[in-house]
């Protein structure tokens, strides 16, 4: 059962993964709306950044019923932190990232009730480090206005979504049935992440 779940992981990272580029394009050369789309879809597209979020995610709704407002003014900060220093970092920045995502991830997959600080801390450290994977090879003033509001805009929509699938989850399905569920996917964010982790520097 073990090999068979090891085996998923990696057929599922196998699936997910695309090899890290030196920079997102944004669709250089497209109308401001195409860019703006193309801004905001790699918090999807890109494992880099979808897997630390999802984490995120389910750990501000295990951390308490409308978690996530309690972190977003923190989160938006760390964003503009992110966004005004991404000029000065190289593509080592995405190992971190992952290696946060599985910190995140292992946290809410042990805690079942996890402290305000820890969350908020790990908001933080992941809403620095999306912001400067996603704007990493850019010089400043490089992209579009157009880009920058999408980076924005996308930047807390795999939190948001994922905390919001969780709440809904723990509300309407039996307590210990939620509980367990959301530790489990947790813990298979984790190992995924690690995986992706090996990937990297291997």
């Amino acid at each position: 059962m073990n090999l068979l779940r090891f085996r998923s992981l990696l057929m599922l990272l196998v699936l997910l993964w695309q090899p890290a580029a030196l920079a997102h394009s944004f669709g250089a050369g497209t109308d401001a709306f195409v860019s703006f789309l193309n801004a905001v879809s790699i918090f999807v597209s890109d494992p880099i950044l979808l897997l630390p979020s999802i984490s995120l995610g389910i750990l501000a709704a295990a951390y308490k019923t409308r978690g996530l407002v309690d972190i977003w003014p923190w989160l938006f900060g760390s964003h503009l932190v992110g966004f005004l220093t991404a000029s000065l970092v190289g593509d080592w920045v995405n190992s971190i990232l992952l290696v946060v995502g599985l910190a995140v991830a292992t946290i809410a997959a042990l805690v079942s009730k996890p402290a305000k600080i820890l969350v908020i801390s790990s908001g933080v450290i992941t809403g620095v480090l999306t912001m400067l994977v996603s704007l990493q090879g850019h010089a400043w003033h490089e992209l579009s206005m157009s880009v920058y509001v999408g980076l924005f805009a996308g930047a807390s929509m795999g939190v948001v979504i994922s905390s919001g699938i969780a709440e809904v989850a723990l509300e309407k399905l039996p307590e210990k049935v939620s509980k367990i569920a959301l530790r489990v996917a947790a813990s298979w964010l984790a190992a995924i992440q690690l995986l992706a982790v090996m990937l990297l520097i291997a």
